[in-house]
Formats: C-alpha cells, structure tokens, sequence
C-alpha cells in the first residue's frame, strides 16, 4: 500500500530530533564545563569501559552498514547515526582521559565535547533534510532522472516518454512516465513492449522500482506535458 514507506522517513526524522537534544544538551554543559572544569577521577577505569564500548559500536555500526547497502533504509541510516554518534562520542572520551592524565588539563574534555557537537549536527542536517525530502515527495535528481529516461528510449519501439515523475518512498524509487508507441502497435504488442521497458529499466537501477507506464500512440496530440531531455 501506498503510504507505509513513509514511516521510515518518520522515524529518521524522529531520531534526528532526538539526537539533536542530545547534541544541545552536550553543548551547554561542555561550555559550562570550560569554564568551570571539574577534575577527572578515575580514568583508568572509564579508558577501560570506553575500549569496550568502542569495540562493541564499531561492530554494529558496520552491520548498519552493510544493511543500509541493501535495503537503502532511512531508519537505519538515522539509527546508525545514532550509534556513529556513541562511537566518535566514547572515542572522544577516551582521547579526553588519555590526554587529561597526561597533561592535568581539565578543559580538553569540554574542546573535544564541543567538536563533536559540530560534527554530530551536520550528520543530523543530513537526516532531516533526506526525512523531508521523502515526506514531501521530492523528485530524484535530474542526473537520475536523465539515466531513466534514455534506458526508456534505448528500446528500439519507443519513440519518446514525456511527463516522466520519479519520487521515492523508504528504500523504493517509484518511477512513472508516459510512453510514446506506433499506433498501428497491437494491444498485445504494446503490452509486451511495456514490460521490455520496465524489465529493463529494473535491472539497470541500482535500487528497488516501482514503475507505472501510460503508453501513447505516437503523434497523439497533447497538452502542457513535459518532455525530458
């Protein structure tokens, strides 16, 4: 059904918000910090706790990484935000305490819980502005679009496809255009060409397609449609 893709893009724009709390929250305190720095205790005990969650986010985020290769998921691709954020967030941490107890400065803790403030918002800038572009039915890029039309055209029947409308919906790119034929073109024939084009076109397209194809007989008049070139 039309509609359940957009959850993904949801929830990414759920966790994005979240995340950015997060990353204001950070920010206040490591400023707060920076000027009131408070002494480290302990910190062979949070560079061993800190290893190991190092060690364990490492590895799940490379499994996002590998699920996001496959399925294009932006819920994924804003948990694995999350997760990138507790990785560079303990490796901060266990730069912080490594670099205190050598040096006694207190500050380093809040300059590098600041840095990663910054880096953390511009992954989420990333998020939110793919949620958005989902929800609100944005167009692929002409570069894509341009690929989809010429692998439309390169069937030797079809003469030309106009008012072509691309979009895309969790890890589904749906793909719709208008299809010019010969008219003396029988129905059976038209159907065949059809899926020829369709067929071709999915296995040219690196993620997963929906495709709608109105076919027109060639020299059809029409009206205030685009053509993509």
């Amino acid at each position: 059904r039309f509609g359940h893709g957009k959850a993904e893009a949801i929830a990414g724009l759920f966790q994005a918000i979240l995340i950015s709390s997060s990353v204001f929250l950070i920010l206040v305190e490591s400023v707060v910090r920076l000027f009131d720095p408070h002494p480290l205790q302990d910190t062979n005990i949070g560079l061993i706790v800190s290893g190991i969650s190092l060690t364990l986010t490492a590895i799940l985020v490379l499994f996002q990484e590998y699920v996001i290769r496959r399925t294009n998921s932006l819920a994924v691709k804003s948990d694995m935000l999350h997760y990138q954020t507790d990785f560079v967030l303990n490796a901060s941490i266990f730069v912080s305490l490594f670099l205190t107890q050598l040096s006694g400065y207190a500050q380093i803790d809040s300059l590098l819980a600041i840095a990663i403030s910054a880096y953390i918002t511009y992954g989420v800038k990333k998020i939110l502005l793919q949620s958005f572009d989902q929800i609100l039915d944005k167009e692929l890029s002409d570069e894509e679009r341009r690929k989809i039309y010429y692998l439309a055209t390169s069937h030797p029947e079809v003469h030309s496809i106009h008012d072509l409308r691309t979009r895309s919906s969790g890890g589904i790119v749906f793909i719709q255009f208008h299809m010019e034929l010969p008219p003396e073109k029988l129905l059976l024939d038209v159907h065949k060409i059809s899926e020829e084009v369709e067929d071709y076109i999915q296995k040219n397209y690196p993620q997963k397609t929906e495709i709608f194809i109105h076919v027109d007989p060639l020299g059809y008049p029409r009206e205030n449609h685009e053509v993509f070139h």
